[in-house]
């Protein structure tokens, strides 16, 4: 059986609905819808299900069975796949990327070499022995691809997932959700902020399932000065 290539089932989606919106747009509803739905079903916001209603209703029913391919794609893609970022590749491939406001993705593979010349195995499991869990944190998190090589190394040392907590923070809205979806499909604990680090301004924070559900994770973070966590 011929495997299916995910990432361009999902171009060829983007390609053929985009055609009376600007590509940047409708990859952009895209991404915000699959990450609202996602988000809602652990931490309700009505806000967010006002703008995913809105957002929906001006594609009609073609664009909603569109929408729930592409995440079907994405499920697909992280439950056969390991240390992949298909929304920032899909996001590359269509030349998104806003460089004349500075906004680069480390490639995947430097990623994967600076998480694994940075975290060291004896330091992760004296870190979780101390305080529980071991976290790690990115400011300008763009697609996730620091935080998913940073998860898949810890993964790799031996480290229990539930004892791992991601943080991931973007001034961006659409790189907060990438970065949300991602880390959700992959199953990691994680709070990612839609928030802009140099001001402190926070406007949503988004818990992916896993971390909604590992209880014993939230209780040793509450008890984290500084850390602020709400479900």
């Amino acid at each position: 059986m011929k495997e299916i290539d995910d990432k361009k089932c999902i171009l060829d989606i983007i390609h053929n609905l985009s055609n009376n919106k600007n590509t940047h747009s409708f990859f952009s509803d895209v991404v915000i819808c699959c990450a609202y739905a996602l988000a809602n079903a652990s931490n309700f916001s009505q806000e967010r299900e006002d703008r995913f209603n809105k957002i929906i209703k001006s594609y009609g029913n073609q664009g909603v069975t569109q929408f729930a391919s592409i995440l079907a794609h994405l499920f697909n893609n992280y439950s056969n796949k390991k240390g992949s970022d298909i929304l920032g590749e899909v996001y590359e491939e269509l030349k998104l990327n806003n460089e004349k406001f500075g906004q680069f993705f480390t490639p995947l593979n430097v990623c994967n070499f600076m998480s694994e010349i940075t975290i060291d195995k004896n330091d992760a499991k004296k870190k979780i022995k101390d305080q529980g869990f071991i976290s790690v944190s990115d400011p300008a998190c763009g697609s996730g691809r620091l935080l998913y090589s940073s998860y898949l190394t810890l993964l790799d040392c031996g480290v229990n997932s539930d004892d791992i907590l991601l943080v991931g923070d973007d001034v961006d809205l659409l790189c907060s959700c990438m970065t949300y979806i991602q880390l959700s499909l992959t199953g990691a604990s994680a709070i990612v902020n839609h928030k802009n680090t140099i001001t402190g301004e926070l406007y949503d924070t988004f818990y992916t399932p896993s971390f909604a559900n590992n209880t014993k994770l939230q209780k040793k973070v509450f008890e984290q000065k500084g850390v602020d966590v709400e479900i």
